[in-house]
């Protein structure tokens, strides 16, 4: 396994994540332009599903890209994450209009915190499926690789625990936890 540029293995995958993410989002939102109701449905359909796709699904496509070029593993998780954080940004962009800044944050570090939990154990199976890959090719320099090691089942473990708590009596708990946190940071 080379290590490529900086531009081969983050740049150019990520900013081809971006545009996807970007260009699904702009039809998405102008798709009620579109005067025919079946197709107007059928396009948004696929826009917001791409849109979805493009940030919940990220790094299942950049994770392997990356590692594969010879990224650090702190390149291959923030290319596994942009897409998130700046839909993150725009969503508590938006929400801003009717909430203040700091309720926004609030909103988009609850959301963002969530979907940052699945992402990063998503990327934990793809190290260890990466590693596998890698070592039934000789490894790097062909010498033997571990699979097995604690840190790719770390965020995997953080995200079972997150699934433990939203699902938390059929998710009122933290939702109630939520709103008490909201309460506390924001009553006046």
């Amino acid at each position: 396994m080379q290590r490529s540029s900086f531009t081969n293995r983050f740049l150019i995958p990520v900013f081809l994540a971006l545009a996807v993410m970007i260009a699904s989002r702009t039809v998405y939102g102008n798709a009620h332009r579109i005067e025919d109701k079946a197709l107007y449905h059928a396009v948004a359909v696929l826009a917001g599903t791409v849109q979805f796709a493009s940030i919940v699904l990220a790094a299942v496509v950049l994770y392997p890209i990356a590692y594969f070029r010879g990224a650090a593993v702190g390149e291959r998780v923030i290319a596994g994450t942009t897409n998130l954080a700046v839909w993150v940004g725009i969503d508590a962009y938006h929400v801003s209009q009717a909430f203040s800044f700091a309720e926004s944050i609030y909103l988009g570090v609850n959301v963002g915190s969530i979907l940052l939990s699945w992402s990063l154990a998503l990327m934990g199976i793809l190290e260890l499926a990466c590693r596998w890959i890698s070592r039934r090719r000789g490894g790097p320099g062909g010498g033997p690789m571990r699979i097995l090691t604690p840190g790719p089942f770390v965020p995997i473990l953080v995200f079972l625990f997150v699934v433990c708590i939203l699902s938390k009596e059929g998710g009122a708990y933290y939702f109630n936890s939520m709103l008490d946190g909201y309460a506390a940071l924001f009553r006046r």
